[in-house]
């Protein structure tokens, strides 16, 4: 009896060893060997980097990205709410703007690729040797999507200078050599940003030209320090120089603030942003982390991850501030403009020398300028020219009277010339003159 138990208990035993094999030789050769205890720490280790420099700070990337997008949807809304009654931004800075908007876009989506490429290896039947690119802390195997990261890092950069300078151009009443000025930098920096990439193709393609390559190995640095060089002198020199026009005119900055009940901090804050102060501290401060930061140092893997984000988003919250007349600044200078005894005016171009034919626009002023108090609402002060502009130096006074007729003659040729409606020419940013 127990002969036979024992005889059943080890055929039983056989069966189940026969079974055990045939489903192990079913499984794949490379998961048959157990990984080894090195080979589970360096795996954790792995892990461990991919979270610290690249799960938590994409997490703050994506925060400042959904910043973005509520910042540019607001301004696209309010540009379309106040098309009638604010000035019109031109297309040139509302491209700029959307274009910086789509390259962070860009960015972003390949940070997101990156970290994903990351995990992959270490999903089952998934393991990859290491014959890929080690960035940031992390083994990836795709160099491609960095390439275009960086391409769309250095545009952010190349356009978030077209718009100081183009802000500095306009506060300082558009003059010509700024302007001459501008366009060179923005293609000098535009080459030497463009070298550089060259020069990293040259490296990461292997049929590339020899005698490129070795050109490369020699220059990559100094293009890139010369590219963050001009970008560094470029910010600088508008932001002195919107500085300057602010020191000038901060009396009447701290008078806006107080007329339209604005807080003296409030207004100190939007001065020091529209200046590009910030701006010019957040890029020093990235190219001063990424020359000087060792290549495996956490700061260095984080800095992309959120003075991009801010590189991309500062400009275009200057853009936005002017275009929705929040402008401090500007409007102080406005203000300062208006008031003074040496105010432009220009003729209507509808004037007819036995009359003056008013059009709503011009009946709205001058009922506002004697003084019944009435004002439209939402009616804007823009920068308009319709005809050659006088001073208004030594000007005699028209009686209300004959104000009050469009058509009404006068017997002194000096008060014929000064009864036609005027139109002050006041300066708004971003706004072209005809």
């Amino acid at each position: 009896m127990s002969s036979r138990f024992c005889l059943f208990v080890l055929e039983a035993v056989a069966g189940q060893h026969a079974e055990w094999v045939e489903q192990a030789s079913l499984l794949p050769a490379r998961m048959s060997p157990r990984p080894s205890r090195r080979q589970v720490l360096v795996d954790y280790s792995d892990v461990t980097s991919i979270t610290e420099r690249g799960s938590m700070p994409l997490l703050l990337e994506t925060f400042f990205y959904a910043l973005d997008m509520v910042l540019i949807i607001y301004f696209i809304y309010k540009r379309r709410i106040d098309r009638r009654t604010t000035p019109r931004l031109p297309l040139f800075m509302l491209c700029v703007t959307l274009a910086m908007f789509t390259l962070f876009t860009l960015y972003w989506a390949i940070d997101v690729y990156l970290l994903w490429a990351a995990v992959y290896r270490y999903l089952p039947r998934q393991a990859t040797e290491r014959e890929d690119t080690y960035l940031d802390g992390i083994w990836i195997s795709w160099s491609a999507p960095y390439f275009i990261q960086q391409i769309a890092l250095f545009s952010m950069i190349v356009l978030g200078d077209v718009i100081s300078l183009w802000r500095a151009y306009v506060i300082l009443s558009r003059p010509r050599w700024l302007f001459l000025l501008s366009i060179t930098i923005g293609i000098l920096e535009s080459g030497l940003y463009i070298l550089f990439l060259m020069e990293y193709l040259a490296e990461e393609l292997p049929h590339f030209a020899r005698g490129f390559y070795e050109f490369s190995e020699n220059s990559n640095s100094p293009s890139i320090m010369a590219a963050g060089l001009l970008t560094g002198c470029a910010q600088l020199f508008a932001t002195s120089l919107i500085i300057w026009k602010a020191w000038l005119y901060w009396r009447d900055v701290r008078e806006f603030s107080r007329q339209y009940q604005v807080r003296h901090g409030i207004a100190m804050l939007a001065v020091v942003i529209e200046s590009g102060a910030v701006y010019l501290a957040l890029l020093f401060w990235y190219g001063s982390v990424v020359i000087f930061a060792s290549e495996q140092s956490l700061a260095l893997a984080l800095v992309y991850y959120y003075a991009t984000p801010l590189i991309a988003m500062y400009p275009p919250l200057v853009v936005v501030l002017v275009a929705t007349r929040r402008s401090v600044l500007e409007r102080s200078i406005e203000m300062k403009t208006a008031v003074s005894s040496n105010v432009r005016f220009a003729t209507n171009a509808t004037d007819t020398q036995g009359g003056v034919r008013y059009s709503r626009h011009s009946l709205r002023h001058s009922r506002g300028d004697r003084g019944d108090g009435h004002r439209p609402e939402g009616l804007r002060l823009l920068e308009v020219s319709f005809g050659p502009g006088i001073e208004l130096d030594n000007m005699q006074p028209v009686s209300s009277a004959d104000e009050s007729t469009p058509g009404g003659s006068y017997s002194d040729d000096k008060s014929r010339s000064i009864a036609k409606p005027r139109r002050a020419l006041l300066s708004s940013s971003f706004v072209h003159s005809p």
